[in-house]
């Protein structure tokens, strides 16, 4: 089947003329191309893919891992949105972490890494990336969560303390404590 696939395309460039052998040695490389480019989207779709696969498995286990713990899952995939100033303009950016978790009336943002570089304290992106969760969620600490040696380490930032509770609630504890106040007041003017 090769030799007769050879035979044939011999004969066709022995037919051929200059201009149509640059041509179609032109398509031949454009084809080629093609189908490199195409293989190399396809490997990084697959790769990507199994990236997913095992982030997803190690959130999941990560939940054990701060279980055992005794930290409690409060949110998976916790959104937020930060206010940064740029030029004097207020921009919002999205942020959205692995886990909210507590532990001890104490709340932790929770980043679950995979592999050996990931982990490390060392890699700039991993260490960004805590700082804008230390900064963006007002928590008490952040947590990462090393699945290849099933740790947790305590990360805080010094300086950096947990936002008090939203304005909402801290205007309703005032309000039931002048309540409680007027309420004993009234009593003790009764009396």
């Amino acid at each position: 089947m090769i030799s007769y696939l050879i035979e044939q395309l011999r004969q066709l460039i022995a037919g051929a003329s200059r201009g149509e052998l640059v041509l179609a040695a032109l398509a031949l490389c454009a084809t080629c191309a093609w189908l490199a480019l195409a293989l190399r989207a396809w490997r990084a779709r697959v790769a990507l893919g199994r990236r997913m696969r095992v982030a997803s498995r190690a959130e999941l286990d990560a939940e054990r891992v701060l279980g055992d713990r005794g930290y409690a899952v409060i949110a998976r995939q916790p959104r937020t949105t930060w206010q940064l100033v740029v030029d004097g303009a207020s921009v919002a950016v999205d942020v959205r972490a692995d886990l909210l978790v507590s532990r001890r009336g104490r709340r932790f943002v929770a980043e679950v890494k995979s592999g050996p570089v990931a982990t490390r304290l060392e890699t700039p992106a991993t260490r960004r990336q805590l700082l804008e969760y230390a900064l963006a969620y007002s928590a008490h600490g952040v947590l990462l969560v090393d699945m290849e040696r099933r740790r947790v380490h305590e990360i805080r930032v010094p300086g950096l303390r947990p936002s008090r509770a939203p304005g909402r609630l801290r205007l309703a504890a005032l309000a039931v404590t002048v309540t409680a106040l007027a309420v004993i007041a009234l009593a003790w003017l009764e009396r």
